[in-house]
């Protein structure tokens, strides 16, 4: 791999493609990942611009978000005492390979999905798989291009089960009558309310640090939300609906995500933080990281 990697920085599109095509076919993703550079990104994006090569552009869009590292563990065969090494792959916390651009990366997602079917099946399958796995970008436009137009039904069972679902981590948020559709579609029976579920609630508190204007219009809501949803002036607690809340953030008001935001306090005019009870913590802090990608939000 060192020795096509060389090549392909000299410029080989040949090579070029030969790599790309090792890792995204490989059975470690990660470990291949971590092989490329920071340099290699001028040879991708080439191949991103000039070739709208989807693939180039899929590992971009990886590199974007993530940096992958290496390191061996040594192990003994049971069977044989021989000893092996193990190399485990993992993504570094808080570090990307490439800059981090959303703008760019939504460009670049944007050149695959205008093209797809331009793209062969498998490797379009390929492409979303990683880009849902890899990247917190919404890999469903992908999918209803094979549902609604080429009536593909493992793209249809895809959607239905992420609607079903959510995967707020890359902004897809349950929609029972959606997930339904394409269960109709399928011709599987499903009700909605069978996915209910009993009460079993946690307290998360979410720390929001940044622009104090921002942080201003997030407590002004959330008392307008407690005038109208809450209890105002109760000693114990707000007691606001996080279905209105999340609602009015990123358009699902599911009964999944029932919850309150039991009271809240400004600790500076930078830090404001929600004392809140959930069934999930995980979908308020996407929510929040949706609607206000410029503050920094901390959930513990």
């Amino acid at each position: 791999m060192n020795d096509k990697l060389e090549k392909a920085r000299k410029g080989d599109l040949e090579t070029q493609r030969e790599v790309i095509d090792a890792i995204i076919n490989a059975d470690s993703f990660e470990q291949m990942m971590s092989q490329l550079q920071p340099d290699d990104e001028q040879w991708l994006r080439q191949l991103a611009n000039e070739k709208h090569d989807a693939r180039a552009i899929t590992l971009l869009l990886v590199g974007m978000e993530n940096r992958y590292s290496t390191w061996d563990e040594e192990f003994t065969d049971e069977d044989t005492d021989e000893p092996f090494t193990f190399t485990h792959a993992e993504s570094v916390d808080g570090e990307t390979l490439f800059p981090r651009n959303d703008v760019e990366s939504l460009r670049l997602y944007t050149l695959i999905c205008q093209n797809w079917q331009q793209i062969d099946s498998a490797e379009l399958y390929q492409i979303w798989n990683t880009i849902r796995c890899c990247t917190t970008l919404d890999y469903t436009v992908l999918l209803h291009h094979l549902a609604d137009e080429t009536n593909d039904k493992d793209a249809m069972s895809e959607l239905a089960e992420t609607y079903r679902y959510g995967d707020e981590r890359n902004g897809i948020y349950i929609n029972r009558p959606m997930a339904k559709k394409y269960y109709d579609m399928l011709g599987e029976d499903y009700d909605p309310a069978e996915d209910d579920t009993e009460d079993d609630p946690v307290e998360t508190d979410y720390t929001l640090k940044g622009n104090a204007e921002t942080l201003k219009g997030i407590r002004d809501t959330i008392n307008d939300l407690c005038q109208r949803f809450g209890t105002p002036d109760n000693e114990f607690g707000m007691f606001v609906p996080l279905q209105p809340l999340m609602k009015l953030l990123v358009g699902s008001d599911d009964e999944a995500y029932r919850g309150n935001v039991l009271r809240m306090e400004q600790m500076d005019a930078n830090t404001l933080v929600l004392y809140t009870e959930s069934n999930n913590p995980g979908p308020l802090y996407y929510a929040l990281h949706q609607s206000f990608p410029n503050l920094e939000i901390e959930e513990s």
